[in-house]
């Protein structure tokens, strides 16, 4: 599930949030590798809140620092 986060104001033009979804989708790591490597770019998007979960397990992200 991915939500904005109104909190967070970007400036400049960002890359869309649906990205996200899609490359999660698309790609073969599992949430932790892939929440790792969305933390390197996540200013690209605009605010948001991720949750992303298997079978056994959940995993929240914030691409707020506060």
């Amino acid at each position: 599930m991915l939500c904005n986060d109104p909190l967070i104001k970007n400036q400049e033009p960002l890359r869309s949030r649906g990205e996200i979804g899609i490359d999660y989708l698309r790609q073969q790591k599992n949430p932790r590798e892939f929440l790792a490597k969305l933390q390197d770019k996540n200013h690209q998007y605009a605010g948001f809140f991720l949750l992303l979960g298997e079978q056994n397990a959940a995993w929240y992200y914030s691409s707020s620092s506060r």
